[in-house]
């Protein structure tokens, strides 16, 4: 189960296995035997890749549902809107990720 989790996580957020290997400093055949689950990754890595999709290590391992994937501290969330803005940008390709988060460091400089 947490090797499709993997998988579908890293397609959603458009990312290939070499991308994903870099992020964790390890290689892209290790991500490949995640996602076909011939290995599980150690409590290490599974922290890297919640924080990686902003999600818990439960929704990896298959604890939650897909309702608890992002993983925000309740306090600080101000609205639906915000929850749906994070599903949104993670839709988004990297070029077009890398456009918002420019547009939204122009706002904060004003």
């Amino acid at each position: 189960m947490y090797g499709q989790k993997i998988r579908d996580l890293r397609i959603e957020n458009k990312l290939k296995q070499d991308d994903l290997a870099r992020m964790l400093n390890i290689s892209q055949s290790t991500i490949t035997k995640y996602e076909k689950e011939q290995l599980e990754p150690n409590i290490i890595i599974l922290k890297k890749l919640a924080d990686i999709f902003l999600c818990s290590i439960d929704y990896l391992v298959g604890r939650e549902s897909e309702d608890a994937m992002i993983v925000i501290d309740s306090a600080s969330m101000q609205n639906e809107k915000e929850l749906t803005l994070i599903k949104s940008f993670r839709k988004l390709s990297a070029p077009k990720q890398e456009k918002v988060e420019g547009y939204i460091a122009g706002l904060l400089e004003d």
